[in-house]
């Protein structure tokens, strides 16, 4: 089992971006050291955010006049493609930085210098940000976008505090591998991310609730 594990991590075979929507969520399912489903899911629920907040932007920005707002929507459009990518990245890196912990454990001394508390928190603090930002523009779209998509700006906010929300509840489990002074400075970052998720979160309650 080790074996087989360590020959994946080193061919680097590992994509779960790639997948169809079925075999990933079979692989979820599935029990297998293989697969991390929570840091997984949460970047997919990140994922399935931007798109859908790209389209609720795509679709104001065809009705939208020359000027700043139609500028915003066009800046927000490319940032909102980068934002899905990158959840789709840290899918795989999550992924990756399970596997290399798993091998550690097992006494894999080639993947124990990469499974550290430091490498655990990578995935779930950039998906949280990540998930604020989205969060931040999918209520921007629910109070200016096209009154006909609301409905689908509120979901893309409700997937992006998922994100976040999800992210950062992997974060604090992760926090167990830290020490000392790294350790304070990474519970005190999270805690502000989190009254800002929440912040913003409410905000769009209130919103979709007009």
């Amino acid at each position: 089992m080790v074996f087989e594990l360590t020959i994946s991590l080193r061919n680097r075979s590992l994509s779960l971006g790639s997948r169809s929507i079925l075999e990933f969520l079979g692989e979820v399912a599935r029990i297998s050291p293989r697969v991390p489903a929570a840091g997984c899911v949460v970047g997919l629920c990140g994922a399935s955010s931007a798109a859908l907040a790209r389209f609720v932007a795509t679709l104001t920005h065809r009705k939208a006049e020359q000027g700043a707002w139609r500028e915003r929507l066009e800046a927000m459009m490319e940032r909102l493609a980068i934002l899905e990518e990158r959840c789709v990245h840290m899918m795989d890196r999550d992924l990756e930085v399970c596997l290399e912990s798993f091998c550690a454990k097992l006494g894999d001394k080639e993947a124990s210098t990469r499974g550290s508390g430091k490498a655990m928190m990578e995935p779930p603090v950039i998906l949280l940000r990540c998930g604020i930002e989205l969060l931040r523009i999918s209520l921007e779209l629910a109070e200016r976008g096209a009154p006909v998509c609301k409905a689908d700006a509120g979901v893309a906010g409700a997937m992006a505090n998922a994100c976040g929300r999800g992210a950062l509840w992997i974060a604090r489990s992760n926090l167990q591998g830290l020490e000392g002074q790294t350790r304070k400075i990474q519970e005190e970052m999270l805690d502000n991310m989190e009254m800002e998720l929440e912040a913003l979160h409410g905000r769009l309650v209130e919103e979709m609730d007009r």
